[in-house]
């Protein structure tokens, strides 16, 4: 029976997100110390800073809240002997799953997240970048919303069918002037542009960051991982050092897709899967297997009792 531990994008984290677990438990507090000693950043500005529309904060300190708060939903979890046997996350999720995974020490992971905030800004007079959400049917082409018919609109993500109707979500990157002129155009409200989100993740516009991280990651000391890592950038599990380092670069500038993480994960036998932390997993494709989402101290009894009685027999190992 294999158990897994999958994990949402980047778009999933907000101001207070822990806060109930660094409250509850003083492991979390210990370890949200340790955080703050690898980042600069007190235990409170991680938890409870808002999230501005800021470039630097999107990308960085967002960032390490959110796998600071899965390591400790994580490390919870190990204290009472549970341990997944494959790991699977979207965008900066799969980038956390590295860790879970043991391909990498935890702390170069937030050297790599404390590194993006310092990355150069956009050069002056480029043009403004934004993300934005698209709600389309079944029979409508996406092609239509990227390519030579859109300059400047890329799909970042494809999340799948939304629970309890016809609709797929996708998310779009791309130049602001561009993903407005869309929203303009496509019928009814079909297409969004988020106002806070700054950032064409996912998208060839981020070449000049992957650029800029590329010499840290090429120095990263990465393992081959102990258990497969499943992502959304493709739909077969990664085994090796070398492709989790592909990963971590191709994670800035390619699309992903819930639709190849599930696969992955059903092809690697998960039986029950336990979303640490916010994703929105419970909005789109229903997972292959059962799942338990385990964001709230009142979740991880919901949580154990789960993986017993899927017959998972604890580990006693803790992750990585």
């Amino acid at each position: 029976m294999a158990l897994a531990y999958f994990l949402g994008g980047g778009l999933n984290e907000r101001p207070g997100m822990g806060r109930e677990m660094y409250e509850r438990h003083s492991s979390v507090r210990r370890w949200y110390a340790q955080v703050g000693e690898w980042t600069g950043l007190s235990p409170e500005w991680i938890l409870d800073a808002p999230s501005p529309p800021e470039r630097e904060f999107r990308t960085g300190v967002g960032a390490i809240r959110q796998a600071a708060f899965v390591f400790a939903v994580a490390d919870l979890l190990a204290e009472s002997g549970v341990s997944p046997s494959v790991v699977g996350g979207i965008s900066l999720g799969s980038l956390i799953g590295c860790c879970l995974a043991g391909a990498l020490d935890r702390a170069a992971l937030f050297a790599l997240l404390d590194r993006v905030r310092n990355a150069p800004p956009p050069a002056p007079g480029a043009p403004a970048e934004a993300i934005a959400t698209v709600f389309f049917p079944r029979e409508f082409d996406e092609a239509l919303l990227e390519g030579p018919a859109r300059p400047g609109v890329h799909i970042a993500a494809d999340l799948g069918q939304v629970r309890g109707s016809d609709l797929r979500l996708l998310i779009l990157a791309g130049y602001r002037a561009a993903l407005e002129e869309l929203a303009a155009e496509a019928p009814g409200e079909m297409v969004t542009v988020l106002p806070d989100h700054p950032v064409a993740f996912h998208s060839p516009l981020q070449q000049p960051l992957r650029d800029f991280l590329e010499p840290y990651i090429a120095g990263m000391p990465l393992r081959d991982p102990a258990i497969p890592i499943c992502t959304g950038t493709s739909d077969q599990a990664l085994r090796t050092a070398k492709e989790v380092r592909q990963l971590f670069l191709d994670n800035f500038t390619h699309p992903v897709s819930n639709g190849n993480l599930m696969s992955a994960m059903a092809a690697e036998g998960v039986r029950l899967g336990l979303a640490l932390g916010p994703s929105r997993f419970d909005r789109v494709d229903r997972a292959p297997f059962p799942t338990v989402r385990v964001e709230l101290p009142d979740d991880l009894p919901e949580a154990l009792s789960a993986v017993y009685d899927h017959g998972i027999a604890p580990t006693g190992t803790a992750p990585c």
